[in-house]
């Protein structure tokens, strides 16, 4: 999925051109944001943009170097904010997608301090324990194996954003336009950083394994929730529960305080098509 041409031209050609700087995509009105010296950082729409829209700027990915992310609007903003929905929660721009130096240990390092406080908590019964469900028990199983494909994953993305548009999931939304190879690497470029979250890398490094296993890609983000589509979701209890190991790791609140249990989130993941991530 990477594109043909630099993003870093598509946004500055935006800055110069509003009107057409993406030749004949005709964009809604909005703007280029900078960075702190004054580089063309990423596109904002002023207004919510149409699915219709989004699809095909997704679709032109490879010629143009951008990757559209809806961004919900934040409730808890000011009107002094320019930006209210990314106020506060964007850091400065990263180029490409960075090594993370050791992304098993981070991972393992992760799991292990969320299995000991599992363990150590009388709330569940032995049998309810993530040990007792996880595919090695207390140890990390390691990656989960790759989905199978049920659709193609811009059509998968393209269908997520519909629905949540539809169903009104992120208030009145704007649409950033971010250059970038890859969906992940999108959260890279924004800087974005949810609550708890002090280091962006390793969470994108671990939706960029995603992109490749389970054909993801991130269609939506707000201040502290992730919203990304999923073309090869696990079809089994046995795999989904592997599935959710992972998605501890990435976002306990999504498994303890969005789902009844590990089983409940396990279980909620079979067949599904998008995964939503909420940091408290």
């Amino acid at each position: 999925m990477s594109p043909d041409v630099a993003g870093e031209d598509a946004i500055a050609a935006l800055l110069k051109d509003p009107a057409d700087g993406l030749s004949g995509l005709a964009l809604p009105a909005g703007e280029v944001v900078t960075d702190l010296a004054g580089a063309p950082w990423f596109w904002l729409s002023a207004t919510a943009p149409e699915a219709g829209l989004v699809e095909r700027l997704r679709a032109a990915h490879r010629r143009t170097g951008l990757w559209p992310v809806l961004v919900g609007d934040d409730p808890f903003g000011t009107a002094d904010d320019l930006h209210p929905c990314l106020s506060g929660h964007l850091g400065g721009p990263t180029d490409g997608m960075p090594a993370v130096a050791d992304l098993d240990g981070w991972i393992v390092a992760e799991w292990t301090e969320i299995i000991a406080d599992n363990e150590d908590d009388e709330e569940w019964e032995p049998e309810e324990r993530v040990s007792a469900l996880a595919p090695a028990g207390a140890l990390w199983p390691g990656p989960a194996p790759a989905g199978v494909p049920i659709a193609e994953p811009s059509a998968v993305a393209d269908a997520a954003i519909m629905n949540m548009l539809d169903n009104n999931w992120l208030g009145e939304p704007r649409l950033a336009l971010v250059p970038c190879r890859s969906s992940s690497e999108a959260l890279l470029r924004l800087g974005w950083t949810p609550s708890e979250v002090g280091d962006i890398a390793p969470f994108a490094a671990m939706v960029h394994g995603w992109e490749d296993r389970f054909g993801a890609r991130v269609v939506a983000l707000k201040p502290s929730t992730l919203y990304v589509s999923v073309a090869a979701p696990p079809m089994t209890m046995e795999h989904a529960l592997h599935v959710a190991a992972e998605h501890l790791v990435f976002c306990p609140d999504a498994v303890f305080q969005c789902s009844e249990s590990f089983q409940d989130h396990a279980e909620s993941l079979v067949g599904a098509t998008h995964w939503g991530f909420w940091w408290d």
